[in-house]
Formats: structure tokens, C-alpha cells, sequence
């Protein structure tokens, strides 16, 4: 095979379930053309590497099963695939997203024709709707988040820039859960001068189901993001654009916390220091958020339960097996 123009990596751990479909719909997309195909096992203990061995075994020269003596958690999962790619671009996909057809053309076609650009969004299918009704060629990270709405956060969706990503050093991101945006708020810095380009039509569909955030744990995954978006301010964001940052995840709270409270999220002085810093300038913080925060378990689990018997028409037990 000639040397890859783009990686296609996938970050597993367990993946079974998903992985093998998912290496289908890329194959269909890869076969025949300079892009290779990476699996990044992050020391999986169900039947991933024997599923990546197999697409190897048939794809030789094309698709590289690399397997991680230990987990390496997330962040250093998605940073071992853009170190192992041979790609000068690495599409970073979860084992459980597809590529939609024509989905590896488009993006062949941006990065000959764009070189330089440091990171490209790939839109999928999701509830958010992109205002902008065309691709775009964005000139700094101001335009960039502003057309994408940070809708970025689905790993799938993001393919960086190999070089860039190494001079970034992006093992300082170890640990936050969200190293792909940090990647994109650090290349895109508007002071730096770099492009970035945002694919509307759609590339990706989004099959999978969260594998996190139990007992409403993905309130503090949230946090996080927050908590790097917040260094936007420095790397000379504008206002607004900071602003945006702050309510990526703010701006879901009127549902996620009644849901993360319903499933056991213990709200402490740790949890409002936290919070406080990031929030504080945002009206709605107070008028909502607080509010719900302080209120008692057991209101929103009667809350939900109520909700379930209304829907289903039979207690809550029974009624989340009809489902499905």
C-alpha cells in the first residue's frame, strides 16, 4: 500500500459489540485508496483483539491492530492512536460510530486541497443542527467553534492534524476525559493562525450507546470539559466564544440533573466549589441549576418514576422492560 494520506483510528476498550460493524462500514470506505486503518486496543478483555487480528489478517498492509500492555485510560488511548498513525491526517473514530458512504472521499479531497488545516469536523447525526448550510473554511478557532456550536465533542467527529497534534504536546490533557477538545481549542488558538474546516454534510452516524457516567457521574465528566474550555480566555478566544464555552454543558443542566440526581449523584461542598468558578457569571446557573442541585434525591426518583408509570401505563419496573 502507498504511504496513507489519512489514519482511520479506533480507540477501543471492549468494543466487541460494535467493532466489527464498524470496521465494515470503514473498509467499504478504505479499500483501494491511501488511507490506513488503526486499532488502538486499549488492553480490552472481551473479544476486540481477536475481532482486530481478523481485519488484519484480511486487510494486510492496510489495517494495524495495536494492543496496549495495560489500560491507558481514554485520553492516552486517543493520543496513542495519532503517535501510531502513519497518516499526515488522523481521523479518531469510537468503536461503536459508523463512516457514512462517500464519508473518506470528501475528506481525501479537503486535505489535498488544504494541507495545512489543523483540525476537520466531520457533522453526524445528532439532535444539533448546524446553522450553517454549507462547508466552511474557517480561519482561526473563533470561526470554528462558532460554526460548529462545539458540537466537536463526539470523538468520531474530529480529524486532526498529525504534526500539529505532536508539537502540542497533548499528554498534559492526560486525564480530563476530553483531549480531542482540548486538541481543537489549543491548535485553532487564534493567535497561532491556524485553519480549521467544517464538513456540514453528514459523515458520521452515531449508533453507539454512552458507557459512562453511571449514577450520575457525567455531571463531573461535564466539568471537566468546562474546566478546559475556561484556558480559552488566554489563548485569545473572543468574548463570546469563551461564553459559548462556559454553557456547552451549562446549558443542559435543566435535564441532566434531574436525571444525574434520579440515578444517585450526591451533591457536596466539593461538587459547588467546582461549579461555582465555572458558573457564577451565568443567571441561569442561579435561577435553575442551584436549585435543583440542593433538592433531595428522592424528589426527582418519584419525579422519573411517575413519569415511567404515566408512559408505560404499569409500574416502573415493568414498564422499563416493555422498553425494550
Amino acid at each position: 500500500m502507498e504511504e496513507p494520506e489519512l489514519t482511520i483510528g479506533i480507540a477501543t476498550y471492549n468494543g466487541e459489540r460494535f467493532l466489527e460493524a464498524v470496521l465494515e462500514s470503514i473498509m467499504l470506505e478504505a479499500r483501494g485508496k491511501p488511507i490506513e486503518v488503526l486499532i488502538s486496543d486499549n488492553a480490552s478483555t472481551d473479544r476486540t483483539a481477536e475481532i482486530a487480528r481478523s481485519f488484519q489478517s484480511r486487510y494486510p498492509g492496510q489495517v494495524r491492530h495495536y494492543r496496549n500492555a495495560s489500560n491507558i485510560e481514554f485520553d492516552g488511548n486517543v493520543d496513542n492512536v495519532v503517535r501510531q498513525a502513519k497518516g499526515r491526517f488522523v481521523w479518531t473514530m469510537a468503536d461503536d460510530d459508523f463512516l457514512l458512504p462517500g464519508a473518506a472521499d470528501k475528506v481525501l479531497s479537503v486535505i489535498r486541497s488544504e494541507p495545512d488545516l489543523a483540525i476537520i469536523f466531520a457533522n453526524f447525526t445528532n439532535p444539533i443542527t448546524l446553522k450553517a448550510k454549507e462547508n466552511a473554511l474557517c480561519q482561526d478557532g473563533n470561526a470554528f467553534f462558532r460554526t460548529v456550536q462545539f458540537k466537536n465533542g463526539l470523538l468520531s467527529c474530529n480529524i486532526f492534524n498529525r504534526s500539529v497534534w505532536l508539537d502540542l504536546d497533548m499528554k498534559r490533557y492526560d486525564g480530563c476525559l476530553w483531549i480531542h477538545m482540548a486538541y481543537a481549542m489549543e491548535a485553532l488558538a487564534p493567535k497561532l493562525g491556524r485553519k480549521g474546516y467544517v464538513f456540514t454534510d453528514l459523515l458520521i452516524r452515531q449508533d453507539g450507546v454512552a458507557r459512562w457516567g453511571h449514577g450520575g457521574k457525567f455531571i463531573y465528566t461535564g466539568l471537566r470539559l468546562v474546566e478546559v474550555f475556561q484556558k480559552m480566555r488566554e489563548l485569545g478566544y473572543d468574548k463570546d466564544v469563551c461564553r459559548m464555552g462556559a454553557r456547552v454543558i451549562e446549558g443542559g443542566y435543566k435535564e441532566s440533573i434531574p436525571r444525574a440526581k434520579a440515578n444517585g449523584l450526591e451533591v457536596d461542598s466539593a461538587l459547588l466549589r467546582r461549579m461555582f468558578p465555572l458558573y457564577r457569571q451565568l443567571p441561569s446557573f442561579w435561577i435553575w441549576d442551584v436549585p435543583m442541585l440542593l433538592l433531595p434525591n428522592s424528589f426527582f426518583r418519584i419525579g422519573f418514576q411517575a413519569g415511567r408509570r404515566i408512559k408505560y401505563g404499569c409500574p416502573d419496573n415493568e414498564g422499563a422492560k416493555s422498553s425494550g
